[in-house]
């Protein structure tokens, strides 16, 4: 098991450098954000629904380790399939905030939109689309 733990732990290393290294070019311009609104509660409603009853299930026989097991695709697929995955807490305990904004670039459009730091309105940002309603974003100073 100790294994098999190390193996995913380097293998979630390589796949987060992988993707810190794909992100560092292809920002946008400086663009200003309105109607901020703050999202972190999405972090605490993961956890209260999928991750604590799961967290406390005996797993001394094996067809309860193949229902937690099948348990975890399907919560995964859910959020991948409903495009949620913003609100992993993993993201809020490596700094990361969640916010409904609307930017102002080339036009209107309103992005949940994943940042370090405090996001208000009239911040200066600049993003990267992850989807068509999600956006990484870093503060311009």
């Amino acid at each position: 098991m100790f294994v098999v733990s190390t193996l995913f732990i380097l293998v979630g290393g390589l796949i987060l450098w992988l993707l810190a290294n794909s992100y560092r070019g292809g920002w946008s311009i400086t663009c200003r954000v309105s109607d901020v609104s703050d999202e972190n509660h999405e972090h605490l409603e993961f956890l209260a629904t999928y991750v604590m009853p799961l967290v406390f299930t005996d797993v001394e026989s094996k067809r309860t380790v193949l229902n937690l097991a099948l348990m975890i695709v399907a919560i995964g697929a859910i959020y991948v399939k409903t495009n949620k995955f913003y609100s992993n807490p993993t993201l809020a305990i490596l700094g990361f905030k969640i916010f409904k904004a609307t930017i102002h670039d080339r036009g209107e459009k309103q992005f949940v939109v994943i940042c370090r730091g405090q996001l208000t309105d009239k911040s200066v940002i600049r993003y990267i689309r992850i989807d068509n309603n999600t956006c990484l974003a870093k503060l311009d100073k």
